[in-house]
């Protein structure tokens, strides 16, 4: 096995730590298996094209979730490595996607909210409201229906 490899399904030594992790929170358990995988999975995430702050980050946010979500796993379904790899190329793609996401930038007319109205123009539009409310009071109700229409 490759020393960057994670072990073989058949190490049940990573899986009962992560089943300890999940059990009752072993922080000596969360511990090995942070020593174990750290390392590799720098190591991986720089294979897949990372720069080492990236693969770094890759690394810690995998580890941080794998002690928050240790009760999901299931030696039944995938071995440690396998399952701790998965949450790692997630990660990987979850932070080059918001590491790609523009910044907004604040000097597009769009971003800029509009003007707040002249107390006229205020005055104006109230008194016009009131006049077309009144004129359409005095319409015969199919009129009435229509317009609201």
């Amino acid at each position: 096995m490759n020393r960057l490899e994670a072990p073989s399904s058949s190490d049940p030594k990573m899986e009962d730590l992560i089943l300890a992790i999940a059990a009752s929170g072993d922080k000596t358990a969360f511990t090995t298996v942070f020593e174990h995988f750290a390392p590799r999975l720098k190591s991986f995430a720089m294979r897949q094209g990372s720069d080492p702050q990236l693969a770094e980050e890759v690394a810690q946010e995998t580890l941080v979730n794998v002690w928050r979500k240790a009760g999901q796993f299931d030696p039944a379904k995938a071995s440690a490595s396998t399952w701790v790899f998965t949450i790692a190329r997630n990660m990987r793609i979850d932070l080059l996607r918001r590491a790609n996401r523009p910044e907004p930038d604040m000097d597009d007319p769009a971003m800029v909210p509009d003007p707040e109205p002249e107390a006229f123009d205020v005055v104006a539009r109230e008194q016009q409201s009131a006049q077309l409310h009144d004129a359409m009071s005095t319409l015969p109700d199919e009129q009435k229906v229509v317009l609201r229409m």
